[in-house]
């Protein structure tokens, strides 16, 4: 708040109160469906799941930012219910991204496993254990496109 009423004071104390610059990453795509970024929210459910239960978990393409999908449900915990939307998300699109970045929460475990198996049956040289990047989703925006 002191940064925005009075710039020049903060300055002359040497920066002391000013807004800190979050540091970005370096995260790159090879193009759409190339990297899948999957990911659960939780925060209106309250203490102990109970005041608003609704959880929201989602699908998005990290080379355009296009949400490919969106659920809400009671709970984003239940890793076979997480599973079977990815599932359900390929057979009806025929889409299956190269990549998954996902965190390491507990209902990701079995639809990466359903990933790691599905791109092991594809024709690429992708190595399937490849395939799963793990990391905090707060690091899912892209910088830059490689060709």
């Amino acid at each position: 708040m002191l940064s925005d009423l009075d710039p020049e004071e903060v300055e002359s104390r040497g920066g002391i109160g000013a807004k800190r610059k979050r540091q970005k990453g370096n995260f790159s795509s090879n193009g759409p469906n190339w990297v899948h970024s999957l990911h659960g929210h939780d925060k209106l459910m309250g203490y102990q799941n109970s005041k608003f239960p609704i959880a929201v978990y989602g699908c998005l393409d990290t080379a355009c930012r296009k949400l490919l999908w969106l659920r809400v449900w009671t709970s984003n915990s239940y890793p076979l219910i997480i599973g079977r939307w990815y599932i359900e998300h390929v057979l009806e699109t025929k889409v299956m991204s190269a990549m998954m970045r996902l965190d390491r929460g507990t209902e990701t475990g079995t639809m990466a496993t359903i990933h790691a198996y599905l791109r092991s049956k594809h024709s690429d040289e992708i190595d399937p254990v490849d395939t799963n990047l793990h990391g905090p989703s707060t690091s899912n925006q892209l910088n830059q496109v490689r060709n």
